[in-house]
């Protein structure tokens, strides 16, 4: 996959609020120009669920935990789901600021590596960058 090239990933709100979280958590750790690409790509999901526009404190994710919205949508049964196009220095990002807040905060690990095995699923990526096998995988 060329880094320019986009490709699409489906995810609910709860996992837009996940990644949300982690990309904001992971800004202060990040030189200016790329806590500006994180904080774009945080809006670009933010826009795209319309998180933060509900008036309250609801835009602010500095304090959630990764894995703090699962299953916020299966209570009352809607499953909204969306697609989300990134480019693979995107989709890296995402993976990077989640796997940081597995370190930071245990909770929800397993929600955040489900959606980071997504994401490297469908950008190409993994610790070969997309080359060879795969952690766990094997012929």
């Amino acid at each position: 996959m060329d880094e320019s090239e986009q490709r699409s990933i489906e995810v609910d709100e709860g996992e837009a609020r996940t990644i949300v979280s982690a990309l904001e958590r992971d800004k202060p750790t990040k030189d200016r120009r790329e806590e500006e690409r994180l904080e774009n790509i945080a809006r670009q999901f933010q826009r795209e669920f319309g998180l933060g526009e509900r008036g309250d404190d609801e835009g602010d994710f500095t304090d959630m935990t990764p894995g703090s919205f699962e299953g916020d949508l299966d209570i009352t049964g809607d499953s909204d789901s969306r697609s989300v196009g990134l480019s693979r220095g995107e989709a890296e990002s995402v993976i990077d600021a989640l796997s940081a807040s597995e370190t930071s905060e245990p909770a929800g690990e397993e929600t955040t590596q489900e959606i980071e095995e997504r994401f490297e699923s469908t950008f190409d990526l993994g610790e070969n960058g997309g080359e060879g096998e795969r952690e766990g995988e094997s012929d």
